[in-house]
């Protein structure tokens, strides 16, 4: 099966990856355009009846950090650790290592909604650390998590992003004094759920 733009571009193709000889492709497809599909036997020889399903889902941009090659272009001092904590028990994103007290450490991205549109920001959370110690996620600046002490359970949040530019921060703050759990914070399966919407850095 192939799937074509209105100038007959192929955008897709594929063989049998839905099983027992069925092909299946997923694509972006934008609203108000003409696609085409083409489907044919293997050997381009084979006759036969045969239906396309086509199921409408939304855009997600997720990153899992189960390797290294980042969906969101993170910024800051924090860092993929290969640690079995995280949703996938693989690896997550946690706050920089050896903070020391009175410290903060910070990673943010950029989310662009497109226009008459809103989206769904995804993303489990968990602290290590002293009851004073912070951990918070904003967006624009409006703290949408706040969280401390040691919680050996992931949480997680869902936030709906309007139509528009928003960095999204997520920091973990020292107090000035004492130490408890593993002085840290971590943050997993960040997900922006919402057809159109794009990541940058920032």
């Amino acid at each position: 099966m192939r799937l074509y733009d209105a100038d007959y571009n192929q955008l897709s193709q594929d063989d049998d990856s839905a099983g027992s000889g069925n092909p299946s492709i997923t694509h972006f497809l934008s609203a108000g355009q003409t696609y085409y599909v083409k489907v044919s036997g293997y050997s381009g020889s084979q006759n036969g009846s045969y239906s396309i399903n086509v199921i409408a889902t939304e855009q997600i941009i997720r990153e899992d950090f189960e390797d290294t090659v980042f969906t969101i272009p993170f910024t800051g001092d924090w860092y993929r650790w290969a640690f079995p904590v995280g949703v996938n028990d693989s690896a997550s994103f946690r706050s920089k290592a050896s903070l020391g007290h009175g410290q903060t450490s910070q990673t943010s991205f950029k989310v662009t909604v497109p226009s008459g549109r809103t989206a769904k920001l995804s993303f489990y959370y968990m602290t290590a650390s002293d009851v004073n110690d912070k951990f918070y996620a904003t967006v624009n600046g409006t703290v949408i998590v706040t969280a401390s002490g040691t919680n050996n359970n992931l949480t997680k949040h869902e936030h709906t992003l309007s139509a528009g530019t928003h960095t999204v921060v997520f920091k973990f703050v020292r107090d000035a004094s004492g130490d408890g759990g593993s002085n840290l914070a971590l943050v997993d399966d960040v997900e922006i759920i919402g057809n159109g919407c794009t990541v940058s850095a920032g």
